[in-house]
């Protein structure tokens, strides 16, 4: 059974592996941004099947390890990630177009932070699948693998 160290080890860096990916076509500032983001969304990634299945046995696959249900999910939430990550990399253009003409240094910082938070959300996003991606991949290569559909059902 694969414990959260080997997890986080994996996931980090799948998670900014995958922002990376998805930012090429950003500015060098905004793909900097975004793989920061995607490095803390892989760690958030790589724990949740753990959070939504506890560990508590070396068998607790379930509803958040199941092919079946983060293929579904897996299929939605990539169809979907451009939409969101554009979302906010215009949001964040718009930050950074206020703060270009703003006339006072508290809202052009204000607009700032916007920006940068809005491309790290960008890569958040990314993030958190390559890290779940992650995790499941570590737990398919044990004894218990992974069920077809959540045990229970």
């Amino acid at each position: 059974m694969s414990n959260r160290e080997v997890h986080a080890l994996a996931a980090i860096p799948a998670g900014g592996l995958c922002a990376a990916y998805q930012a090429r076509n950003q500015t060098a500032p905004g793909q900097v941004i975004e793989v920061f983001g995607g490095l803390l969304g892989g760690y958030a990634g790589g724990r949740f099947p753990d959070l939504i299945d506890p560990p508590v046995c070396p068998d607790h696959r379930g509803i958040g390890h199941s092919i079946f249900s983060i293929t579904i999910a897996g299929t939605i939430i990539y169809k979907k990630l451009s939409d969101w990550q554009d979302w906010f990399r215009n949001l964040a253009d718009e930050a950074r177009l206020r703060a270009d003409s703003a006339q006072d240094d508290f809202w052009k910082g204000v607009f700032r932070l916007a920006e940068f938070l809005l491309r790290f959300v960008a890569g958040l996003i990314a993030g958190v699948i390559g890290g779940y991606a992650s995790h499941l991949a570590l737990d398919f290569m044990t004894p218990c693998s992974l069920p077809l559909v959540a045990r229970g059902f």
